[in-house]
């Protein structure tokens, strides 16, 4: 199908002219293009006149359920789906059923919870921060931002973009962190940038080594490394995280290391990496090539790599979650540090599985709805707790 083919097949369905193979040739076009093409189809879409249409909005959930299902031919597995995922891929599904989806309709309301640009349902006070050797810390609102400026002989700024840049007179040794709910993006002296996700930290000093530039991680954050040549050598950049060294050679990737996880996972989207256990010698660092992830076991030491989603691993920098067959523990851990709150399980409730994708902007009693509807399990909500119970057998 080509653009001429699927602009007369939209124009069709609008008028609820089109046949069944042409909708199922359409389906297959569209899973098939990049998420820019996607969005263009959405647009052109978008433009053609509203048609009336009498159905509620838990009849089309339903419907656009039952469709993707039938498209998607899922293996036989025990994963739920989300059926709600990112703007156009929701507004795609909703497509299917003849209206407009959740790009195109967030007043719209799903069994009492809004669409909206919020994520607040249960109070959220904390902010990032910046800490200095001495102790001394400061809220990176204008006013901390301006009492540093002043007190410390530094100059942190920030872009319209909302990154952080930092100058500093004298090199000293500075910790940005960030809560759960928050994150940060940093330009390093190097100019290498640096998005830090929730509930993570990342140490460096204000001005790096002639030889080497070296930062601490706990958490999790992606790297574009600018590269730096000194006397005809180029300058190495090295990630400490735990238990893991990696020796950065010009490049994208994303680690997570976060304290209390018995994982270090490093994902390589451009260029190379070695990465290797902080007891062993540079000379047994393994090299990863994009596409690839290092899972770190820091009991173990051992290090093994595999071939990965990329747009799964670094779904949370570009504002959503995305899961793949992924046991609820995980969801609700990662739920946990963007939204908050404390995971209570009532009984087996942590063995069930899900698919899919959600904005980090939906509201967390949209997102709890979701799961609730997608498997066997029930939520409640009590200040910044949440109890989860398995339905399974009740």
């Amino acid at each position: 199908m080509n653009p001429i083919e699927y602009k007369k097949f939209l124009q069709e369905y609008q008028r609820g002219q089109y046949t069944n193979e042409a909708h199922d040739q359409f389906l297959k076009y569209f899973k098939s293009c990049s998420d820019l093409e996607k969005e263009e189809i959405l647009f052109y879409y978008n433009s053609l006149p509203i048609q009336e249409s009498n159905k509620s909005f838990d009849q089309l959930i339903n419907k656009i359920e039952a469709k993707l299902d039938l498209i998607e031919l899922e293996t036989q597995t025990h994963t739920r789906r989300f059926t709600i995922q990112r703007n156009w891929v929701a507004a795609a599904a909703v497509l299917l059923v003849g209206v407009f989806g959740y790009f195109f309709i967030q007043n719209t309301t799903l069994d009492g919870f809004e669409f909206i640009s919020s994520k607040k349902d249960i109070p959220i006070e904390a902010t990032t921060t910046l800490q200095l050797a001495d102790g001394s810390q400061y809220k990176l609102t204008n006013e901390g931002i301006a009492s540093l400026n002043m007190e410390k002989g530094i100059s942190l700024s920030q872009n319209e973009s909302g990154i952080y840049q930092l100058v500093g007179n004298q090199n000293q040794e500075l910790t940005f962190q960030t809560p759960r709910s928050k994150e940060l993006q940093i330009i390093l002296p190097d100019g290498s940038l640096v998005k830090l996700n929730a509930e993570s930290q990342l140490h460096f000093p204000s001005q790096f080594d002639q030889n080497k530039r070296i930062v601490e991680l706990e958490g999790e954050a992606y790297f574009e490394v600018a590269k730096l040549v000194r006397n005809k050598k180029r300058v190495p950049f090295l990630v400490h995280s735990n238990t893991q060294i990696i020796e950065v050679l010009g490049t994208h990737f994303n680690v997570s290391s976060y304290a209390g996880e018995q994982l270090t996972k490093t994902t390589l989207l451009e260029g190379k990496v070695a990465v290797r256990s902080a007891s062993k010698s540079p000379e047994e660092s393994i090299i990863l090539s994009p596409g690839q992830q290092s899972v770190l076991n820091r009991a173990s030491e051992e290090i093994s790599i595999r071939n990965i989603n990329i747009e799964k691993e670094v779904s949370w920098k570009d504002g959503y979650f995305n899961f793949e067959d992924t046991e609820l523990i995980e969801i609700m851990r990662q739920l946990s540090r963007w939204y908050d709150f404390e995971t209570i399980y009532v009984n087996n409730a942590s063995n069930e599985r899900f698919t899919g994708e959600i904005p980090k902007s939906m509201p967390l009693k949209t997102v709890i709805k979701l799961l609730e509807e997608g498997g066997d399990v029930s939520f409640e909500i009590e200040e910044k707790q949440i109890r989860v119970r398995s339905l399974q057998g009740v």
